[in-house]
């Protein structure tokens, strides 16, 4: 059996945080949330971990507060991770790609360039997607990270995504479910 990998899945929206936290290969969703409201004065956090829910309340000024909160969650109340080693990869829902990116990408400076640079296709969410990207990036250095292109096209389950390969973490396969559907949990 293949070595199990803990992979977050981030949508960083202009006001938003939505994740997922999946034990790879088996995709088996160990934590679930969002952050809402980030920006104002007091956010909102919905996480749904082992058949639990927890919600709390705080001031989350950026997507780096939101995401550090995220954290403590899943490694304090939820408990599903030990620290920022245990995620293993992180992969990033940008909503456009343009015509250069248009399948599951692995992230380094030119790529996030890009993504920047195609702002103006989708000027509510790449900038805050790039945020989330650069976010993640001092949060999770060893971590790999790779993006995942929102194409417009019906939800017909899971995407079947291939992380490209990192030195760090070898060779990962993963199953991405949509944000909004309910794999089985642990």
């Amino acid at each position: 059996m293949p070595k199990s990998k803990r992979i977050l899945v981030l949508n960083s929206g202009s006001s938003s945080l939505k994740f997922q936290l999946f034990d790879m290969p088996e995709a088996i969703v160990l934590a679930q949330g969002q952050i809402e409201k980030i920006g104002l004065a007091s956010a909102d956090l919905k996480v749904s971990f082992r058949e639990e829910q927890y919600t709390d309340q705080r001031p989350a000024a950026d997507h780096q507060q939101a995401l550090s909160w995220m954290m403590e969650v899943l490694q304090g109340t939820a408990g599903v991770i030990k620290n920022v080693q245990d995620i293993d990869a992180v992969g990033h829902r940008v909503v456009h790609g343009g015509l250069k990116f248009y399948q599951t990408t692995l992230i380094d400076s030119s790529v996030l360039e890009a993504i920047h640079a195609l702002s103006p296709l989708a000027p509510l969410h790449n900038p805050a997607n790039a945020q989330g990207i650069e976010v993640a990036k001092n949060l999770f250095p060893d971590a790999a990270r790779s993006t995942i292109i929102c194409l417009k096209k019906p939800n017909n389950g899971p995407s079947i995504l291939n992380l490209p390969p990192n030195t760090n973490s070898g060779y990962l396969v993963s199953t991405v479910f949509p944000m909004n559907s309910l794999p089985k949990k642990r």
